[in-house]
């Protein structure tokens, strides 16, 4: 009986722990660091011997501990090739730090309601936090506790994922189906967030989003072509309102594009500082393509390339190549390259696959856990934030909570719900 209490205790102090992670997200002071705290707490239930007996692993469970443990790896090996000092290590460690909670979410499993409304909450309590920073404090680019990059990729993917998972609501009344529509436009708060953060790697996800979730939407009401049609043209005229009522904060959109368009490497801009970084990296990344060359000697070989007149001497400020892609094969060649590769996109791969099983159960936590892999894959092209300390928590966290959703529902229901 004390074993079974255990358990229970166990269940329910899980699903407070990663609701917690979900809610407060980046929205203060510490809240990561406060949210992973009370994971880590939970691992006291790992010394129950029926909570160890309850872990039954499947195979795209095992894929992600793998990948997590080869990314580390990846690490190690720069370290020990190119004579980096260890304390790189220091965030992807953060992975294998979080990573013991997807086992006991295999064991005892958290109620997915919890955790559907937390993401919610989360969206609207990032709503009134980028409304308090933008409009009163009148800050440029809304940042919360990070920064405006990672800050806009927390909140979108929040947002597109609490919008898939709305769909697991009953809409066959229409007391319901209003119910339903409020909790998408609540989530929606999120997006407008990430808006807010100008934060152009994550805002050009969003077509891509909505289409999927436009997708999901046609899959849960069996609407026809036709009718699938006209929702993504009323959407999109919805989606060009939306920004030509907010022009201030997707004019760095516009700006980029003009910055390609009139490119200069002597330039100081923003898109061309990032241009003058990748070409760098591409340039390392050729001397040691399996292995790379290690942080030091990327940020030796850009410093030359300055002193010779190259560059602009901004780009001295940036220890990375602002792409975790050229980043990464740069530093750890092709070899770091595919395992980061394998790290960010095995989410779309296993949603993908899930969505493509039919199982109507399934589908709304596929497609948060596919909204999700799509916003850190794409903007990682454009910032390497997997790298540092919030990034990879948020990532890993995130990842772990979506996955184990829809793993619940692969085999069995909680017991919880």
């Amino acid at each position: 009986m004390s074993n079974l209490n255990f358990v229970t205790a166990g269940r329910y102090y899980l699903s407070f722990a990663l609701s917690f992670f979900v809610l407060v997200s980046v929205t203060f002071e510490g809240s990561y660091n406060l949210a992973s705290l009370l994971i880590l707490a939970s691992y006291v239930f790992f010394f129950s011997k029926q909570v160890r007996q309850q872990i039954t692993l499947s195979r795209p469970e095992k894929l992600l501990i793998i990948i997590a443990a080869l990314y580390v790896l990846s690490f190690i090996m720069e370290v020990l090739l190119h004579d980096v000092k260890p304390r790189i290590l220091d965030a992807p460690a953060k992975v294998l730090l979080l990573m013991p909670a997807l086992l006991l979410c295999n064991a005892l499993r958290p109620g997915r309601q919890q955790l559907i409304y937390s993401f919610m909450f989360s969206a609207v309590l990032l709503l009134m936090q980028s409304v308090y920073e933008k409009y009163y404090l009148g800050v440029a680019r809304v940042n919360g506790d990070v920064n405006a990059i990672q800050y806009g990729a927390i909140a979108i993917a929040i947002g597109a994922a609490g919008i898939a998972l709305c769909a697991t609501r009953n809409t066959s009344s229409q007391r319901n189906f209003l119910l339903y529509v409020l909790c998408c436009l609540l989530c929606c708060g999120a997006l407008y967030a990430g808006i807010l953060s100008r934060s152009r790697g994550s805002i050009i996800t969003l077509p891509l989003l909505a289409l999927c979730l436009i997708a999901l939407q046609a899959y849960k009401f069996k609407i026809s072509l036709k009718k699938t049609v006209l929702v993504l043209i009323g959407s999109s005229l919805l989606a060009g309102t939306i920004l030509a009522l907010n022009i201030s904060k997707t004019g760095r959109l516009a700006q980029a594009v003009a910055e390609i368009s009139n490119y200069n490497s002597q330039a100081a801009t923003s898109t061309s500082i990032r241009f003058n970084l990748w070409q760098v990296a591409g340039e390392v990344a050729a001397t040691s393509p399996i292995t790379g060359v290690g942080k030091n000697r990327l940020v030796e070989y850009k410093t030359q390339q300055v002193d010779q007149g190259r560059f602009p001497e901004k780009l001295k400020r940036f220890d990375s190549s602002h792409n975790a892609y050229m980043n990464t094969v740069a530093r750890r060649g092709l070899i770091g390259l595919a395992i980061l590769c394998t790290f960010l996109w095995v989410p779309v791969y296993i949603a993908v696959s899930a969505i493509r099983r039919g199982s109507s159960e399934e589908q709304p936590y596929a497609y948060a856990l596919l909204c999700f892999g799509l916003v850190f894959a794409i903007a990682n092209l454009t910032q390497d934030m997997i790298f540092l300390n919030n990034g990879i928590i948020m990532y890993t966290g995130l990842l772990i909570i979506l996955s184990q959703m829809l793993f619940q529902v692969q085999s069995r229901p909680s017991a919880s719900d």
